[in-house]
């Protein structure tokens, strides 16, 4: 069994500010052995609550857009590929587009840091190379930050008008790379967050589900998502 855990945004402790009713990242992992964070975990002062207190043998998790690539912790998994835990396979791809990429922009121009990273995608070389283990792996399991271009659409279209602001859905290189990935092979399970919404969906053989912030699956090894 593998928890799957969408968007902290470094709400890791108590002591952390949390939307009403959740739980921070500490209790998520506290009843479980294994478990992986699909992306925008937090900043710096998050990992290092990662590294004073998390075994990162047992609980990882890979970046999304709204991490600090500068200072990433043991607990990260990387770019992208094929990982086992907890008796679970799975391949994971890291990254998304930030929506939001002039406010960070700006905001850290006003407090003289860096709140926007260039890395929050893959780059295309990357992305051709993690193409290629993708066709050779063929996972059960995936595990994205963000979601090919026809669910992430359908995502943003069951979201509520006013949390869009205005906002016109436009695909980034992220949600179409992983378009082309879903073209080459259909996962039985593909989980994702971003969207900051529990959701899913089924479209053919592959069951997507976006993970919410501060929310959480359990899968297992056949990829299935365990009651709750």
């Amino acid at each position: 069994m593998l928890r799957i855990i969408g968007d902290v945004h470094a709400q890791i402790g108590t002591d952390d500010l949390l939307k009403h009713g959740a739980q921070p990242y500490l209790e998520l992992i506290a009843e479980v052995e294994h478990s992986v964070q699909i992306g925008d975990m937090g900043d710096g002062i998050a990992y290092e609550q990662l590294i004073a207190g998390v075994d990162s043998t047992r609980h990882r998790f890979f970046p999304g857009n709204h991490d600090h690539y500068h200072c990433l912790p043991p607990h990260s998994l990387g770019d992208f590929g094929p990982v086992a835990l907890g008796g679970v396979e799975f391949f994971f791809i890291r990254g998304a587009a930030s929506t939001d990429r002039e406010k960070l922009l700006r905001v850290g121009r006003e407090l003289g840091r860096t709140l926007w990273f260039a890395e929050e995608e893959l780059s295309i070389e990357q992305m051709q190379s993690a193409a290629a283990v993708y066709t050779a792996a063929r996972p059960t399991i995936m595990l994205t930050h963000d979601a090919p271009t026809e669910i992430a659409q359908a995502v943003w279209e069951q979201t509520p008008q006013p949390l869009r602001r205005g906002e016109v859905f436009a695909p980034s290189r992220t949600n179409t790379f992983l378009e082309q990935l879903l073209a080459i092979h259909q996962p039985r399970l593909w989980l994702f967050g971003h969207h900051h919404r529990d959701w899913r969906y089924r479209a053919g053989p592959t069951l997507f589900g976006c993970v919410g912030e501060l929310s959480y699956v359990d899968i297992t090894a056949d990829g299935d998502i365990a009651a709750r």
